[in-house]
């Protein structure tokens, strides 16, 4: 048994690096929440250095769920919408911001309090997964804290 356990080590040593090691994330906020706030939102920078690959899923511990989302016009009405997946082309830079793609929080445990952080953790098309911390900015934030003097 323990033979083929060497063998299973080695032959990983030379598989190819997952994908999400050539995502970087950064700058990723949510802004605070007032009083009972069921839902929160995340906005963050993603660079991909690597090969195309997608975001698919999205894991907090401070909410019962984390979902894709992007916001479309409607009847000239801004509504919120899932979305199953967010391409990541090879070298591009995608960024999640107001009005636009984020990550939808629901059912938030505890609000969201402006000097706070959680980890986020976004899942890849490949099943790998990269962490971020999130710091909490103020209730009428639009970028991340000490970016807007808020």
């Amino acid at each position: 048994m323990s033979r083929l356990l060497l063998i299973l080590a080695t032959l990983a040593s030379f598989a190819s690096p997952c994908l999400a090691d050539s995502v970087d994330l950064s700058m990723a906020w949510a802004r605070a929440t007032p009083g009972a706030a069921a839902n929160g939102v995340v906005y963050l920078d993603v660079v991909n250095r690597g090969a195309a690959t997608a975001i698919i899923g999205a894991e907090t511990l401070v909410a019962k769920s984390a979902g894709l989302h992007t916001h479309i016009i409607d009847s000239d009405i801004m509504r919120m919408r899932p979305v199953d997946a967010i391409p990541l082309a090879a070298g591009a830079t995608v960024t999640f911001a107001p009005g636009g793609l984020h990550v939808m929080l629901k059912g938030l445990a505890q609000p969201l309090v402006e000097g706070d952080s959680f980890v986020l953790t976004l899942i890849f098309e490949d099943g790998t997964a990269r962490t971020v911390e999130v710091a909490v900015g103020s209730i009428a934030a639009m970028t991340a804290p000490g970016h807007d003097g808020h």
